[in-house]
């Protein structure tokens, strides 16, 4: 509904063509068609001006008056003019019958586009809603990610990146996880994101926490296409799914592991990559820790608003197990394409 007057075009031209109908099952057939295409023609200059230049101004105190007015005179023009091609006598003798139908038909027809108009607006109220909730989302998370000047910070690591390999290969390779992770971290929001870069850094990210807990309990798949590379995803979305296993989930309990899974294949009903992402972990209850605010509700908003119907996902949650299904189909308009 991004075009209101050809949609309301196609209302009426809809309610025009039951009325046909209507007429030939009553009548069997249509002698005249000269008036049906009037009629249809100059009803829909009446609602395509009374929604384009009429309605807006009843939206605003001040030029209500004005509104009536104009649509006052309208109305005037649309049974004056149609009485003066139907030749009806407008000055000789009262035409009741034709002003009261030519009255209830305008009524109908305003109503009908009034309603429409409503629809409209109560769908740009929520598309305007909508992108303001995503410039909040991102500016929670450009906030998350607020830090000193990445040209300082990535040399002092460098520095230390070069003493460390002198003394341990291995440390040097943990400890490149870390930057490579930061590094990703640093990268401007308005930038080119690809899937690739993103699934690196969850990689990147699982390194670090098996580092950090050697008793870490998770079993974990991260594999990726090459085409990953030319593919868009939003960044630090993903890795804040994966980071919400740390914060809510067990990951240390043996018996009942943690379960992160992404995998980018082709389609097999549509020949087209599509990303599928499984997460699944014992909730742990703790005490509340500060967060940013960016959380998985924030992560499926701005992947909805990016892909639209391309993308879904499933969540089962109770207060014992947390399990997340998400799907994500790359059709031609994603490929080859990095937004």
């Amino acid at each position: 509904m991004d075009y209101p007057l050809y949609y309301l075009f196609l209302v009426f031209f809809a309610y025009w063509l039951v009325d046909l109908l209507a007429t030939l099952l009553i009548i069997d057939r249509i002698s005249d068609w000269f008036s049906p295409l009037y009629n249809f023609l100059s009803g829909y200059f009446l609602v395509a001006l009374y929604f384009r230049f009429i309605l807006p101004k009843f939206k605003i105190p001040n030029q209500r008056g004005s509104a009536i007015l104009i649509l006052l005179l309208l109305i005037l023009v649309f049974i004056g003019s149609k009485a003066f091609v139907y030749d009806v006598a407008l000055f000789n003798g009262f035409p009741r019958v034709f002003i009261i139908n030519e009255l209830l038909r305008v009524f109908f027809f305003l109503g009908l586009t009034t309603a429409i108009g409503l629809q409209f607006d109560k769908q740009d109220l929520r598309k305007k809603q909508f992108e303001i909730e995503m410039a909040h989302e991102k500016l929670q998370l450009e906030h998350r990610s607020m830090q000193l000047s990445s040209h300082f910070v990535m040399n002092v690591l460098s520095i230390y990146a070069s003493k460390i390999t002198l003394l341990s290969r291995d440390l040097a390779k943990d400890f490149s996880h870390f930057t490579s992770l930061l590094r990703y971290s640093f990268q401007d929001f308005e930038e080119p994101q690809a899937l690739e870069d993103e699934l690196v850094a969850v990689r990147n990210y699982l390194q670090i926490q098996k580092i950090r807990f050697p008793d870490i309990s998770i079993a974990d798949v991260v594999q990726w296409n090459p085409i990953a590379s030319e593919l868009p995803m939003p960044k630090l979305c993903l890795l804040t799914l994966v980071e919400n296993v740390f914060f809510h989930g067990d990951y240390k309990d043996k018996l009942n592991p943690c379960i992160i899974e992404f995998d980018l294949s082709l389609d097999a009903s549509s020949d087209f990559w599509r990303f599928t992402a499984f997460i699944s972990n014992k909730v742990l209850k703790r005490n509340e820790k500060i967060r940013s605010g960016f959380g998985a509700s924030s992560v499926f908003k701005i992947l909805s608003y990016q892909f639209g119907d391309r993308f879904g996902y499933e969540v089962e949650s109770d207060d014992t197990c947390y399990t997340l299904k998400m799907s994500l189909l790359y059709d031609t308009e994603f490929q080859n394409r990095v937004n």
